[in-house]
């Protein structure tokens, strides 16, 4: 998708917060360290490690967030979309899961291994066994409350959100193009019990050689209320539509324990593992938020 549909985003984004500074304002700071390992569709391993660091404001039902992903990996194999969705689109090389025939391994030079089963790799990209270490893209969205309460329904949530294109795109891990997601999230609850689902339809921007189909993002979710109401655990399926013609869609089963640490911070941990060729075959993370302050209205 063509980059001019989203050039009005950054306005948009500064019109918003400038019309939100008649109400109070609270801060809080967000951040996560996840590691996520896999084959995918190659026949080498491809290891990143992620630190992000996002900073949000409040106003009202409104929040603005700013998220920035700084991200350890080899391979140069995945590139990171949609909100922070690593695909295995072959990076600088791409036209190469183009190309790929259903269930085919794709080849790579360099790794001086092969995978195992019964497929022959019929192309090959190259694989930087060095890793690297730089920023992505980072992400940019707009959140506000619709409902919220103690019943049935306990919070209606919309969203509109962005990938901005920062990062190098010689590295692969960024298309060079902007992604724009529009959705909204949904808990209901009964009794200590929470379910939860969230969805958003992502306008997506290509590689230069591998075209990203516009995809729905989506998570749904079981929570319940642990350590003497001082913390919970969750089972979440989250995954998004196809994107790539010639891959399955990434699918991605976890479990997370979250812990307050204090009456203005939150710990939590996850493990995770794909379902599909496009997922990792192992996600870990663990993530911290700080309540920073607020600022009086004016």
């Amino acid at each position: 998708m063509s980059p001019r549909r989203f050039r009005m985003w950054p306005a948009a984004v500064l019109l918003l917060a400038a019309a939100s500074g008649v109400e109070a304002q609270s801060f809080s700071y967000t951040g996560a360290a996840s590691y996520s390992a896999g084959n995918y569709v190659f026949d080498a391993r491809s290891d990143s490690w992620v630190l992000t660091n996002a900073l949000r404001m409040r106003t009202g039902p409104v929040d603005v967030s700013a998220s920035f992903p700084f991200v350890v990996w080899n391979g140069g194999l995945v590139t990171t979309v949609a909100g922070g969705v690593t695909l295995p689109t072959g990076g600088t090389e791409s036209g190469a899961v183009a190309r790929r025939g259903s269930g085919e391994t794709i080849g790579t030079r360099g790794s001086g291994r092969r995978g195992g089963g019964s497929t022959v790799p019929v192309d090959t990209v190259t694989f930087a066994s060095a890793y690297s270490a730089r920023f992505a893209d980072p992400y940019l969205s707009i959140d506000g409350e619709l409902s919220s309460g103690f019943g049935t329904v306990r919070s209606v949530r919309v969203n509109v959100a962005a990938k901005a294109p920062m990062a190098d795109v010689d590295s692969g891990l960024s298309s060079g193009e902007w992604d724009l997601g529009i959705g909204g999230s949904l808990v209901v609850g009964s009794g200590r019990v929470l379910f939860l689902a969230d969805a958003s339809y992502w306008w997506m921007g290509d590689m230069p050689d591998l075209e990203l189909g516009d995809a729905l993002s989506y998570a749904v979710g079981v929570s319940t209320a642990a350590f003497s109401g001082r913390g919970s655990v969750m089972a979440t399926v989250s995954g998004m539509t196809r994107t790539i013609e010639t891959m399955d869609a990434p699918v991605l089963l976890s479990a997370s324990v979250g812990h307050s640490a204090g009456a203005r911070s939150l710990l939590s941990a996850t493990a995770g593992f794909g379902l599909t060729e496009s997922a990792p075959d192992l996600y870990l993370a663990l993530g911290w938020s700080v309540r920073l302050g607020s600022t009086a209205a004016f």
